[in-house]
Formats: C-alpha cells, structure tokens, sequence
C-alpha cells in the first residue's frame, strides 16, 4: 500500500467530517497525502493531480470518482472539495488585488 491504513483511515474521516478539524478542499488533502501518492493510489501522473489540485475546475467526474474510491468517500464529497478549492482560490485572488 501507497500509504498507511491509519492515515487512510485519518483522511478519509478528515473529509467526511470537514469543517474547523477537517478536510475542506483540495489543499488540505495534500497537505495530508501529497500529490505523487495520490498519483500512485489512483494511477494518474503526480503532474495531472497537481494541475486538478491547482485548477479544480478541470477535474473529470472519472478523477472524481477513482479520487473517492481510493479514499474511502462518496464522489459527492470529492466534489464538495474541488468546489471550496475553487472558493479558496477566488478569495486568494480577490484578497491580492483588494
């Protein structure tokens, strides 16, 4: 394994829970599992999974879905976490130029 059941299983509750102690987009999940695991769990390149980080808005529901097989959680919260990575990175722009 790629990685360790007890941090599979840390993350996996960290999406599912979200909020102040949980996963809440894209960039806290790498802070947990980085993007060349995360490659080497769902069998996508370390530079696909670092561009769909960086720009969530071309994940494809195939990604979302091997994404939320490997990690133990519905797509639908795979999807919630591109779409608050898409937020945190509307307000890091409009924080930069305001």
């Amino acid at each position: 394994m790629i990685i360790g059941e007890s941090l599979l299983n840390s993350v996996s509750e960290g999406i599912e829970k979200g909020g102040d102690k949980g996963i809440n987009n894209l960039r806290q999940l790498e802070e947990h599992i980085n993007a060349p695991k995360l490659g080497k769990m769902t069998g996508y390149s370390r530079g696909t999974i670092s561009k769909k980080i960086e720009h969530p808005h071309l994940l494809k529901v195939e990604e979302i879905q091997k994404l939320a097989e490997v990690l133990r959680v519905t797509p639908e919260r795979i999807l919630k976490l591109a779409i608050n990575e898409i937020a945190a990175i509307e307000a890091d722009l409009k924080n930069k130029k305001g």
